[in-house]
């Protein structure tokens, strides 16, 4: 290891910490694509974290709210973490802090006031529910948050609760 090529590195890392958070392993990727030797990288990960410039539950807690307003459910959140190479530990200390329960359904509800205009007092009939209820699915919200915003939405009577038992059937959304 030359002390040119870690000074180059250090400052190549410098400079994309400076734009945004990176996980260490987001990090580590950028810094190899850009031809870099791995003891070369890993001791700049090292010294990032030393300076307090690369904190991978920094990153976590800015990128789960990130996501969060950006309208991503839980299940979407922890998959796009987990893909940026965060340890689960971190995730969950961070899903517990930003994303609690109780905040997930209100969430749901805010993207389908967004899906749905306004002025749209009728209930939506089976096609619009099945089709919003996939979209929300694969926007990582789970099926019991969706049932519970949308019920919410339609106003709950108990019959439509039992709609929405026999509307979403696992084969219907495959």
């Amino acid at each position: 290891m030359t002390k040119t090529a870690e000074k180059g590195c250090l400052d190549k890392a410098l400079r994309l910490l400076g734009r945004r958070d990176h996980s260490c392993l987001e990090l580590s990727q950028k810094l190899k694509q850009r031809g870099f030797t791995p003891d070369v990288i890993t001791a700049t990960i090292a010294a990032c974290e030393r300076m307090n410039y690369l904190d991978d539950r920094r990153f976590c807690d800015g990128y789960t709210g990130q996501l969060r307003r950006r309208g991503y459910g839980m299940m979407r959140i922890v998959q796009k973490l987990k893909e940026k190479g965060v340890a689960g530990a971190t995730i969950r200390e961070s899903i517990d802090k930003i994303c609690p329960e109780e905040c997930q359904v209100e969430d749901c509800r805010r993207v389908i006031d967004k899906r749905i205009p306004a002025e749209q007092t009728a209930p939506l009939d089976k096609k619009s529910r099945v089709s919003l209820y996939r979209f929300l699915y694969q926007r990582g919200f789970s099926s019991d948050v969706i049932k519970e915003a949308m019920q919410k939405k339609e106003g709950s009577p108990s019959q439509y609760r039992a709609a929405i038992r026999t509307d979403f059937k696992k084969d219907e959304l495959r």
